[in-house]
């Protein structure tokens, strides 16, 4: 067990219920505990990580943080999960609804970035904020390098991800001349200026987004001009 990863939060709540929720709700073991209120604990093995639950009258104070246009409250804890068992485990928390908090319902971020991921942030019962997700690349978490031939610029563009980054980018900006041009004009399917210019906007977000992603890639492939 070394390098095992250790977390304790406190559980303000039912503990029982707490516990119950960590193994039943989400399918984690139940190990080592101390049944001594008001001092109790509980050791659950969260994914092959101790996670400690204790009694405890001590609250946490929670901020929303944007994530990719996304609010996310911290301080959360969760795991990393491949994709298969983080559709299982989806299937199953949106079936239990009335057991399960969302603090964000399943949702995609990242979308056509090296760290593309679908996330879910869910509360246990003390309030305890749990992020559960899966990545389309989880080499690319600390963004590992593969080794791509240092002579083969092709190859090293390939494994760094910059022709797929340009692609985008230029994608994106045809994407956004369209909205603007249909936006002017007044021309195509709609004639709510408000959803076009609404449209505009979040396609201009996703050009400034895949512009960066464009030049991170860059960035770490250590390319100058």
């Amino acid at each position: 067990m070394a390098k095992t990863f250790h977390l304790a939060i406190p559980v303000t709540g039912d503990f029982n219920k707490t516990i119950e929720f960590y193994c039943n709700v989400l399918g984690c073991k139940k190990g080592n505990s101390e049944d001594n209120p008001p001092n109790s604990w509980c050791d659950i093995n969260f994914w092959g990580n101790e996670l400690t639950l204790h009694a405890s009258t001590c609250t946490q104070e929670s901020k929303q943080h944007n994530v990719d246009m996304e609010a996310v409250l911290v301080p959360h804890f969760g795991v990393h999960l491949d994709a298969k068992e983080f559709q299982s485990l989806k299937g199953k928390l949106i079936q239990n609804w009335k057991n399960v908090k969302f603090v964000n319902e399943p949702y995609i971020r990242f979308k056509g970035d090296a760290l593309e991921q679908e996330t879910m942030f869910i509360k246990d019962p003390s309030g305890n904020v749990i992020e559960l997700k899966t990545m389309v690349n989880p080499d690319a978490l600390f963004q590992e390098d593969h080794g791509a031939p240092m002579g083969d610029l092709r190859n090293l563009l390939e494994v760094k991800g910059i022709s797929t980054a340009h692609q985008e980018l230029r994608q994106n900006f045809k994407k956004m001349e369209s909205a603007e041009k249909l936006y002017r004009t007044g021309t195509g399917k709609w004639n709510d200026y408000d959803k076009l210019k609404a449209k505009l906007n979040m396609t201009e977000q996703i050009v400034i987004k895949s512009a960066k992603h464009f030049l991170r890639c860059l960035d770490d492939a250590k390319i100058e001009f």
